[in-house]
């Protein structure tokens, strides 16, 4: 009985660990997703200021609020 609580025990505190590195590895995924996504979309900008420098892209940008 004391060797399968044990057991039972170990099997809990090892798959918190396990549990709590994915958690750690998922948020690393996320924030390098976020990293990716933001130098898109600043890339992306760039590339709407040069090729369509007085399209509705521009004027909307104009108008927005700082």
């Amino acid at each position: 009985m004391r060797a399968r609580d044990d057991v039972a025990t170990m099997f809990c505190k090892r798959m918190a660990a396990k549990a709590k590195k994915a958690r750690e590895e998922l948020a690393e995924i996320h924030r390098q997703q976020q990293e990716i996504v933001e130098r898109l979309i600043s890339n992306y900008r760039t590339l709407l200021q040069q090729v369509d420098q007085e399209g509705p892209a521009q004027r909307a940008r104009a108008r927005a609020p700082l």
